[in-house]
């Protein structure tokens, strides 16, 4: 993950950004993004797959007669 690429996901998102911020970003997201990747594979193992996440985050319904 370079700066480029955190300047294009900014504005894919509408995302306002300012420069100062990048820099920061990227090192964040560089170190963040192989690692997510790396724990998906590992969870994605035959042996893991019944494994439940702990949370289960909800949405309440948008409709009030639901």
């Amino acid at each position: 993950m370079d700066e480029d690429d955190v300047r294009a996901l900014a504005r894919a998102a509408a995302l306002p950004l300012e420069d100062g911020h990048i820099p920061a970003l990227a090192a964040l997201l560089g170190g963040w993004l192989p690692a997510a990747n790396e724990l998906s594979r590992a969870m994605s193992a035959p042996e893991h797959r019944n494994v439940l996440p702990v949370t289960v985050f909800g949405q309440p319904p948008t409709d009030p007669t639901e």
